[in-house]
């Protein structure tokens, strides 16, 4: 399913362990889902000293593999899918994400999405999206950035740490990194993001 190979040299970023996955994603796959069964362990399975319970993410460990980073046919089927339940197309929608779907069970489990207009076609597309896409590249940052423009997907995260508590707000400042001030000697004008 890669269309380009983009692996990172880093062990410890890919350790599998640290991507631990939340409840509301969880919850989301349908028992028969392949990715659930394969690419999730529980915690308990793992070594991880800060966190008890739950699953995390660890195709890793199945493939042996490092997370690919670069761009795959499920993506590229993700954003078709999009776009056409965006242009108000349900039926093509439907189509190209089931076609996705169709790889994710077993030929006897597989049963089809349907959606009765384009706003339901929309959010199953994004609720595959965030279950395809899960642990991979950052998209869930990305995706999270960008739909939180729309209000009927913005979202305030917070996660708790240990002790502390974390919150992310949809338009909040965290969205952005600081410019390095080394670029500023290059381009004086440039603003510093908050």
């Amino acid at each position: 399913e890669l269309i380009l190979s983009k692996m990172s040299i880093s062990s410890y970023k890919d350790a599998p362990a640290l991507l631990t996955l939340n409840d509301e994603l969880l919850n989301s796959f349908e028992e028969e889902d392949l990715r659930y069964q394969l690419y999730t362990r529980p915690i308990s399975e793992m070594t991880y000293d800060q966190v008890s319970g739950g699953r995390a993410y660890c195709e890793g460990l199945l493939t042996g593999e490092k997370r690919n980073a670069g761009p795959t046919v499920p993506e590229m089927l993700l954003i078709k899918a999009e776009g056409e339940a965006r242009a108000g197309d349900t039926d093509a929608a439907m189509t190209s994400i089931n076609k996705l779907r169709m790889a994710r069970f077993k030929a006897e489990d597989y049963v089809p999405l349907t959606a009765a207009d384009a706003e339901e076609a929309l959010l199953k597309v994004l609720e595959e999206r965030r279950k395809e896409l899960m642990a991979k590249g950052g998209f869930r940052w990305f995706d999270l950035k960008r739909l939180n423009k729309d209000p009927r997907f913005a979202k305030t995260i917070t996660h708790q740490y240990i002790d502390e508590v974390y919150t992310l707000e949809p338009e909040g400042d965290r969205y952005q990194f600081p410019f390095a001030s080394s670029l500023f000697q290059y381009a004086p004008n440039l603003e510093q993001n908050p």
